[in-house]
């Protein structure tokens, strides 16, 4: 019977690698597979809101503003941000200058989401 050794990334080794053969390497493939994962913990900002309905708001109640620039690629990626933590916003394009509202509740959370994206700081 002839063996043949392949190279494994995923198998741990002192330099990253591990020689193997066939047969071992998919044994612990399989082993791998029914490690379960650690529960992920969420923060309370990053929790699901309850009852937050993205369609069930007026867009008049967003008046405050909480970024402005010049920048529309910016602008997508700050209303992205903040549509995925669930707070809603209204994007105003005036001269080429777009400004982001929010309602007024939201202000505190959207600022700091702002102030993540546009300095490139990670969430406390």
């Amino acid at each position: 019977m002839t063996t043949s050794r392949t190279i494994t990334p995923w198998l741990p080794a002192a330099r990253g690698f591990a020689w193997s053969r066939r047969e071992r390497a998919a044994e612990l493939v399989a082993q791998a597979g029914s490690v379960s994962e650690p529960p992920s913990v969420e923060n309370d900002a990053e929790a699901t809101r309850a009852g937050w309905d993205p369609e069930n708001w007026h867009l008049e109640d967003a008046g405050t503003a909480v970024w402005s620039g010049d920048s529309a690629e910016l602008a997508d990626m700050l209303g992205s941000s903040l549509r995925e933590n669930q707070i809603h916003f209204r994007r105003l394009q005036t001269e080429g200058k777009q400004t982001l509202f929010v309602l007024s509740e939201d202000e505190s959370r959207a600022r700091e989401i702002v102030r993540e994206v546009v300095e490139g700081v990670p969430p406390e």
